[in-house]
């Protein structure tokens, strides 16, 4: 399964951006931890866009609780 690594600025209007695809989860939360930035959240995706993980500069990557 592919993952998708998306960064989101803090401006209310601000659009997604893909950073990276992988199919290593790992990696990519990894990769979140050293290129943090203060001005983005980062968020990993499923193939399909549905959201996994997020993160904003003062939290480490939390997983989203699915509703089902």
């Amino acid at each position: 399964m592919k993952f998708i690594l998306a960064r989101t600025h803090h401006n209310k209007r601000a659009k997604r951006h893909i950073v990276t695809k992988s199919s290593d989860l790992n990696y990519l939360m990894t990769l979140v931890d050293l290129i943090k930035s203060p001005e983005y959240d980062y968020e990993i995706y499923s193939g399909n866009w549905k959201l996994l993980y997020r993160s904003n500069y003062k939290d480490k990557m939390h997983l989203i609780k699915d509703d089902e």
